[in-house]
């Protein structure tokens, strides 16, 4: 499997726990919708990161297939991840 960098949540989010459910460390429903949480990102910011698309830090690299776990999780498929 190829390595990712990055990570995001496209809107549409359902609230529905999935993915925070798969991978606590690196997803949270805190505001409501699915975010990356800041202890996972370069930049130290929550966000869905959809814009920014700031790359993962050793904790989000470490969790490569926990976020593949989470992202085949998401029943409406909107978690994202991307090499660049």
């Amino acid at each position: 499997m190829s390595i990712f960098t990055t990570v995001w949540i496209e809107s549409g989010c359902i609230s529905c726990h999935a993915c925070e459910n798969a991978l606590p460390a690196v997803f949270t429903l805190a505001g409501g919708e699915a975010e990356i949480r800041a202890e996972a990102r370069i930049d130290g910011v929550t966000s869905t990161n959809a814009h920014e698309r700031v790359f993962l830090n050793a904790l989000g690299l470490d969790n490569q297939e926990g976020i593949r776990e989470a992202a085949a999780a998401c029943p409406i498929e909107i978690i994202r991840c991307s090499s660049s």
